[in-house]
């Protein structure tokens, strides 16, 4: 019965990632937003139209686009407006878990940042690499070919089906008819997509002329080393402050900082590790190592900032906001690299 029912999406990856950076943002978004106009009610004086409603619309939104429509372009789309969707929605869970409709219930925070962990931890395991069945090799290399009917099929991307066709198995009639149509599909883009073709063009050839740049690799490098020894030095400060305010009796254990404190400190450390291990792949695999950054940024973004919005309030946009552009960078960058293997393989 479920034998073809949870067929393996290989852009999955992209999909939830797209996900869980646009919920973490839009509930940073909408704490800060809240708190710099006075936390204001919709609804006039009978009525409270809390903003955990908005946020199921919009997961409704997605929702329909992903039954209504085809095509990679409209599941990312549906995985932003979702995303935006979730992080509005949970950002109100306090209310619901209080007698009293507590907003700013502190363990609420706890919680949020739990499920996040929990939604972390199951998208990483439905995303990881592992060896597809034939049927979905073939599947997917059937869904990467709406490009070809949308005319917008450029040579990567006809590269990637053959490398898909080519891990299924050839036998079957199915895999051999598609490999025989495949030289056959015209790869040329569409006046709607050359202005994009264009951008990556230029970003490929700008990415390409920075590589051949001196100390073009030293300075990747040492920029996310400065940056994670920045975040450890900021948290080294609140270590030694709250053990004085502990020895000089200011705040006890019972200080109920100390948990976020806690969590923020194990945070940042396990971006150190990603950045480390980004700066050890770096000489075998550029991509490799940009991929550990990536991740880096990504604990940054829905853990540390977590920690430092809780403490912080208003301090932790900026932060936010670098990261953010961080991990837009980073996202850019891997994919050039990835086009760039792509031409010289």
């Amino acid at each position: 019965m479920f034998k073809n029912l949870f067929l393996r999406n290989i852009r999955a990856a992209d999909y939830l990632e797209l996900f869980l950076v646009s919920a973490i943002s839009s509930l940073l978004l909408v704490r800060f937003f809240l708190a710099i106009t006075g936390y204001p009610q919709v609804g006039g004086d009978e009525l409270h139209i809390a903003h955990m409603l908005w946020g199921g619309f919009l997961m409704l939104i997605a929702m329909i686009l992903m039954m209504a429509f085809l095509g990679s372009r409209i599941q990312r789309v549906a995985a932003i407006i979702g995303g935006i969707g979730f992080g509005v929605f949970i950002d109100e869970i306090g209310k619901f878990i209080t007698h009293d409709n507590n907003y700013f219930y502190q363990p609420a925070i706890a919680l949020i940042y739990a499920i996040f962990i929990v939604l972390f931890l199951i998208f990483r395991y439905l995303s990881r690499k592992i060896e597809l069945k034939s049927k979905e090799y073939v599947l997917n290399a059937l869904v990467q070919l709406e490009d070809a009917v949308l005319d917008d099929m450029d040579t990567s991307e006809k590269k990637r089906v053959l490398a898909l066709l080519r891990q299924a198995d050839e036998t079957t009639p199915l895999t051999q008819d598609l490999l025989a149509l495949l030289p056959n599909v015209r790869s040329y883009p569409t006046k709607e997509t050359q202005y994009l073709l264009s951008f990556r063009t230029w970003i490929d050839k700008t990415y390409s002329r920075l590589l051949h740049m001196r100390y073009a690799n030293r300075t990747v490098k040492l920029f996310f080393i400065l940056e994670a020894s920045l975040f450890l030095a900021g948290v080294s400060l609140l270590i030694i402050n709250t053990l004085v305010d502990l020895i000089l009796g200011y705040k006890g254990l019972d200080n109920p900082q100390l948990p976020i404190i806690i969590g923020e400190v194990i945070s940042v450390g396990i971006a150190a590790v990603f950045v480390f291990l980004g700066v050890l792949r770096f000489p075998q695999s550029r991509l490799s190592a940009y991929q550990y950054f990536q991740q880096a940024t990504i604990v940054q973004i829905f853990l540390t900032e977590f920690f430092v919005f809780y403490r912080e309030q208003f301090g932790a946009l900026p932060f936010f906001l670098f990261n953010l552009f961080v991990f837009i960078a980073l996202r850019t960058i891997i994919r050039a690299e990835e086009r760039l293997r792509q031409k010289s393989s």
